[in-house]
C-alpha cells in the first residue's frame, strides 16, 4: 500500500514521453509503426534512472484511450493505442512493482471526450439517448461550436471536453468500476482525480 505523505513521484507525461519534445504523439506514430513509440519499453529502460533520482513511485499523466491530448477519454478501460496495448501495460507494472516503484493513474472523471461511447449516443439519438443524463445542461435548444444542435456544459469552456454528471449513480458506478478494473487488472497503487476543483465533492468521497 503507498503511502501518499511518504511518496516521491516521477511524473511521466505518457504522450510525450521520450519524443525528444513536448509535441503528442500522433496517430501516424502508433506502436508498431514507430518503434520510437514503444512506451512500455521506454518506461522500463528509464528505471535506473528514476530511481537514482530518489523517486519510488511513478505518476502517469493520462493514459486512457483519448481522441487528442489525453484528458479527453475516448475508453477508460483500454491503454490508448498510441503507447501500447492492454497486455504491454500489464507487463510494465509488474516490472514497475518488482524494482519498488509504485504507480499513480489519472483519472479524468470530471468530463470525457466526444468520442465516449456515451456522448456518441448522444449525437445520434439526441433527446431519445439514454445518457442524456450522464452530461450535465444537456439543452437541445442550443447549439455548440461542432455545431451539434445541442449544447452542454463543459471544462473550461472547451467543447471538446463535455462535463459528466457525477450526481447520476450510472455515471458514478461507472467511474467506480473503471476504478476496480485498473487495479485488478494491473494492481495500480493510486488514482489522482483531475479536475478535483470542480467535482462533485460526494463523489470523491466515495
Amino acid at each position: 500500500m503507498m503511502n501518499f505523505n511518504e511518496t516521491i513521484f516521477y511524473q511521466i507525461y505518457a504522450l510525450s514521453f521520450g519524443s525528444g519534445d513536448s509535441k503528442i504523439l500522433g496517430d501516424s506514430e502508433q506502436v508498431g509503426d514507430n518503434p520510437a513509440s514503444n512506451f512500455c519499453q521506454r518506461v522500463k529502460d528509464w528505471i535506473p534512472h528514476i530511481k537514482a533520482a530518489g523517486a519510488n513511485a511513478i505518476y502517469f499523466n493520462p493514459i486512457f484511450q483519448s481522441d487528442n491530448h489525453g484528458y479527453d477519454t475516448q475508453d477508460y478501460y483500454t491503454l490508448d493505442r498510441r503507447l501500447g496495448t492492454n497486455t504491454d501495460f500489464e507487463e510494465l507494472c509488474f516490472t514497475l512493482h518488482e524494482n519498488g516503484l509504485a504507480i499513480m493513474l489519472d483519472g479524468v472523471f470530471n468530463h470525457t471526450g466526444r468520442g465516449f461511447f456515451a456522448f456518441r449516443d448522444l449525437e445520434e439519438y439526441r433527446e431519445d439517448s439514454r445518457f442524456r443524463n450522464w452530461y450535465c445542461n444537456v439543452d437541445f435548444q442550443g447549439n455548440n461550436s461542432y455545431d451539434d444542435g445541442f449544447s452542454y456544459e463543459t471544462w473550461g469552456g472547451h467543447d471538446l471536453l463535455p462535463k459528466l454528471n457525477l450526481y447520476d449513480p450510472e455515471v458514478r458506478n461507472y467511474h467506480f468500476d473503471t476504478v476496480r478494473f485498473w487495479i485488478s487488472e494491473f494492481d495500480i497503487d493510486g488514482i489522482r482525480l483531475d479536475a478535483a476543483d470542480v467535482l462533485e465533492e460526494s463523489f470523491m468521497r466515495d
